[in-house]
């Protein structure tokens, strides 16, 4: 009797959260405030993956973070479809978006090149998954080095949006508002389910010691060839992200002469220094034939050989010599070295 008494008082606590089922007692735990922090991060990345895809100025807002209910889900109730994501290593969950499948047609129009306007197709959900792609994939490697843990994207899903999906209960609701430039605001929502939260809300806590953790490499002066520690590098991110590079403490950007190489040890190879190669970045290769290529008009999509969220390669003289992250540095791609060979390695690789 007296152990039903306290497993009443358990549900009896639980009642002002719950939904009426008692694994939503995790609800209690996550402050809406804590949240924020972490998702303050996909909106930024939501935001700048959208500026480089549609080309027009975009603002992603968090407007609020509560509990999932009915009511909240209400505005997704007639036509919209619900995108999971699955993240892997420092966060294992899965995250899931909703659109109205009207701001679906308007993303996916716009990444047509088209005006916003376009009636929703079922087609438009191939546009709108491909685009969370990019978005989480730009998330997670934030997250890294934002708050020095390793996550990785694992799959991605679609379907048609039910409110009385299990996904709708026992979750965290954060609704977002999405101001796009020549075209009408979007309203969209992320559910992140208790366990998910609570784990982003730990790893996010971390963020207060990821300056000093950062400027390591600079103050005992270790750095590889290049300027960076290469040692802390090696465990990257496997996310190909497309974020705002803000030149963290202890990383450099390639012209920067605070991280200029200087010699070899070698005076012959030295003379070699201020020769000029031709470097580039490949994200992928594919085969087409002659009647694919003719075929090819604006807002066609081709699939490359490499998964979403692997490394790039960097090459110099059609070499490969580094791989690394792609990034925005201003209004510029860039890309970020996660991986390296040696200075004598290269050499001999240019041969």
């Amino acid at each position: 009797m007296n152990n039903d008494m306290l497993s009443q008082d358990d549900i009896d606590n639980q009642i002002p959260d719950a939904g009426g089922d008692g694994t939503a007692a995790a609800s209690v735990a996550i402050s809406a405030d804590a949240l924020k922090v972490p998702l303050t991060v996909v909106a930024e990345q939501i935001s700048t993956v959208l500026i480089t895809v549609l080309g027009k100025e975009i603002k992603v807002t968090i407007k609020s973070v509560a509990p999932s209910d009915a009511k909240r889900l209400e505005p997704f109730a007639a036509d919209a479809v619900l995108i999971k994501v699955d993240l892997l290593q420092g966060v294992n969950g899965p995250v899931y978006f909703v659109y109205s499948k009207k701001d679906v047609a308007v993303l996916a129009d716009l990444m047509m090149m088209g005006d916003g306007s376009a009636a929703y197709e079922e087609d438009h959900k191939d546009a709108i998954t491909e685009l969370t792609n990019q978005i989480m994939g730009a998330v997670v490697s934030t997250f890294g080095t934002q708050f020095e843990e390793h996550v990785a994207m694992g799959s991605s899903s679609i379907e048609d949006f039910k409110p009385s999906a299990p996904v709708a209960s026992n979750s965290q609701y954060a609704e977002m508002i999405m101001k796009i430039e020549d075209v009408k605001d979007a309203t969209f929502g992320m559910l992140i389910p208790n366990e998910v939260a609570e784990t982003l809300i730990k790893l996010s806590s971390k963020k207060a010691a990821a300056p000093a953790a950062g400027a390591k490499p600079e103050a005992d002066g270790t750095a590889a060839a290049g300027g960076f520690d290469f040692g802390d590098l090696g465990g990257g991110s496997d996310a190909m992200p497309m974020q705002n590079f803000s030149q963290p403490t202890g990383h450099h950007l390639a012209n920067d002469k605070s991280s200029q190489f200087t010699s070899t040890g070698n005076p012959q190879i030295d003379m070699l220094l201020d020769v000029t190669l031709q470097v580039a970045i490949e994200l992928g290769r594919t085969n087409m034939s002659i009647k694919k290529i003719l075929e090819l008009g604006p807002g066609s999509i081709i699939e490359l050989d490499r998964m979403a969220g692997e490394p790039v390669d960097l090459l110099v003289n059609d070499k490969v010599v580094a791989k690394g992250e792609v990034v925005v540095v201003d209004e510029n791609f860039g890309i970020r070295i996660v991986k390296l060979i040696s200075p004598e390695e290269r050499l001999k690789n240019l041969r």
